[in-house]
């Protein structure tokens, strides 16, 4: 309850009074187990990456996945974003790489090894595309391509706050992906 309080108000928005009432825990409860809000909001994004991260970026970091796992997980969540009414809460770690993580190395490293996982599941999938095709595009431009991906999905995910349909955040969607299949095509 926790963790869907902070993704929906932000760090800096919760008070510890919110949050206890939020979660229906006492503030007893919280230090007890915290030393403060800094502390569970650590914790949060933690259990952020196994119950949100994992089970949507599975298909992107599974061994054979091609840019038809990439097209597939950004359509899962919008999706999962259109259903649940837009605008959305967006994605945790996009809204508090803004918000929290210049000013905290702690929670910046959390961020960092989230877009680095981003990254490497999107440089799987595009390495594998271009195998599948027969691409002779180098491992450098894979890695570019990747890394505007997890550009691409912050984006994605904090313009997926403000907009009341998704049809904007597909359309995005299927031009970087048009441009990958482009750029891999072109090293044939």
């Amino acid at each position: 309850r926790a963790l869907l309080y902070f993704w929906r108000n932000g760090y800096h928005a919760s008070s510890m009074s919110q949050l206890v009432d939020a979660t229906g825990a006492s503030r007893h409860a919280f230090y007890s187990e915290f030393e403060g809000k800094r502390d569970l909001f650590l914790a949060c994004m933690d259990h952020y990456q196994p119950m949100v991260v994992s089970p949507a970026f599975a298909q992107v970091e599974q061994e054979g996945a091609t840019l038809e796992e990439i097209c597939s997980y950004f359509e899962q969540q919008i999706s999962k974003a259109e259903a649940d009414a837009l605008p959305g809460p967006g994605c945790l770690v996009a809204n508090v790489m803004t918000e929290a993580a210049p000013h905290d190395t702690e929670i910046a490293d959390r961020v960092e090894l989230h877009l680095d996982r981003l990254e490497a599941g999107f440089r799987n999938a595009i390495q594998n595309e271009a195998d599948k095709i027969d691409s002779s595009i180098v491992k450098i431009e894979i890695a570019n391509l990747a890394e505007l991906l997890v550009i691409t999905t912050q984006g994605t995910w904090n313009q997926s706050r403000l907009v009341s349909s998704p049809d904007s955040l597909r359309r995005s969607v299927s031009t970087i992906l048009d441009l990958i299949k482009n750029k891999l095509k072109s090293q044939i």
